[in-house]
């Protein structure tokens, strides 16, 4: 049984309070991943390029704030920097989002996308954060649980937002009013999280004090340095392809394709993020079974399946099973790396570790999707498939790799073990 904290709240409500507050912050992204390359279209009238911008904002948004958030989170505590994160970001996208609906302002919009990948970049944290206060409770489950708080998000967001775009006048400004009350719950979870208190009431001797490694020497590690490559080249493929894919089902002359309606994408995006979280219920009781490694294999080996399917055909059908296929993948990817980046630091390398992990994955997945759009744009939907299918080839490359040079350090290694025995 498990004991509860000084303030009342047991390891397992806090894992309960952080898939709460990861769910409705993720939701916040996948409503806009969902509604604004509409909105950019529909209201602020730009073209096919600009419209899919949004979604690279969002991923520049959470890549630029993931350094500062680490910085934040050492002076602050984590519950005072998520909870003070948490209103900026209500009060500012609120504002920006309801100015893009009223004002067709574009570049509002782009604030607004902006802020929303901001706060998912200061979300991302909760995934580490949850090692420190669920007690007995093996890392990559709960990790692996909170991160399925995404599916929830996936039914929120699409559906959310099909069911409040003309809700209130002018069309979709009900849709932000839905985020503002997302942010508002989100506000109240994370609040309910007892995390610990690590600041000493009495300062420890610097002499004492566990010395910190440089971040070069941290990331030449190589646990460390395969799973900031995993996460980010899944994450970045997985992106190409879903920044563009809401188009992609509406758009008429997609490659000859029939053109589908904002419904079909919206069903779409819900299988795809469903895809993406509801795998974090048991992918976390597989990866401590048989390993991150092999779970990782087998996350890139699905992704390659399907964008096989994704590859065959613009109907309805390949967009309901590649993009789902896709979403599984990604979690096994993810959630891999995320364990497999846990278990390669000590306490005192986390804040500088994670910060500089989310910098790079969001950052390189911000330039994917930019590119997506521009290749979406000048060339066609399928040349984006090729494109997510060229970063899931390197990521199996990268894999064996590093599978060939532990398997030739652990012979060499049993080798000179074996000789030494040998001697007299």
């Amino acid at each position: 049984m498990e004991t509860a904290t000084s303030d009342g709240m047991s390891p397992f409500w806090n894992v309960v309070a952080l898939w709460v507050a990861y769910a409705c912050s993720l939701a916040l992204s996948t409503t806009m991943a969902n509604t604004a390359p509409n909105v950019a279209k529909e209201v602020c009238h730009t073209s096919d390029y600009l419209a899919t911008f949004t979604v690279g904002m969002v991923l520049a948004g959470a890549a630029l704030v993931s350094p500062f958030t680490a910085y934040f989170i050492s002076a602050l505590g984590r519950r005072k920097a998520f909870i003070y994160a948490g209103i900026f970001n209500l009060v500012s996208s609120g504002v920006t989002g309801i100015t893009a609906i009223f004002y067709e302002n574009i570049y509002a919009l782009f604030a607004c996308c902006f802020l929303v990948g901001a706060q998912q970049g200061i979300a991302q944290f909760y995934r580490f954060s949850v090692v420190e206060v669920c007690g007995s409770y093996p890392k990559s489950v709960v990790i692996s649980i909170v991160i399925s708080g995404g599916m929830a998000a996936g039914l929120i967001g699409p559906q959310g937002s099909r069911g409040t775009v003309e809700l209130a006048h002018p069309d979709y400004s009900a849709t932000m009013y839905m985020m503002a009350g997302l942010s508002l719950v989100n506000l109240f979870a994370i609040s309910l999280v007892a995390f610990p208190d690590k600041r000493p009431a009495v300062e420890e001797p610097e002499a004492t004090k566990p010395k910190r490694k440089s971040l070069a020497s941290l990331l030449s590690q190589p646990d460390i340095a395969l799973a900031i490559i995993i996460a980010t080249l899944a994450h970045s493929a997985m992106l190409t392809l879903m920044s563009t894919v809401t188009l992609a089902i509406q758009d008429s002359d997609v490659d000859s394709g029939p053109a589908y309606t904002f419904d079909a994408s919206s069903n779409v995006l819900t299988c795809h993020y469903l895809g993406m979280f509801a795998p974090g219920l048991f992918s976390g009781f597989i990866i401590q079974r048989i390993g991150p490694y092999f779970s990782t294999l087998f996350g890139t080996v699905l992704f390659g399946g399907a964008t096989a399917v994704l590859w065959t055909s613009t109907e309805l059908w390949s967009f309901y099973v590649g993009m789902t296929a896709v979403g599984i993948a990604w979690n096994f990817c993810f959630s891999s790396a995320t364990v497999l980046l846990t278990q390669s630091y000590k306490p005192e390398d986390a804040m500088v570790l994670q910060g500089a992990n989310d910098l790079i994955l969001f950052g390189v997945a911000g330039i994917c999707s930019f590119s997506a759009g521009f290749i979406y744009a000048k060339i066609g939907w399928l040349v984006v498939v090729m494109f997510a299918i060229g970063v899931c080839g390197a990521e199996l490359v990268i894999l064996g790799a590093f599978r060939y040079i532990r398997n030739r350090k652990q012979s060499a290694l049993e080798e000179a073990l074996l000789a030494d025995s040998e001697q007299p």
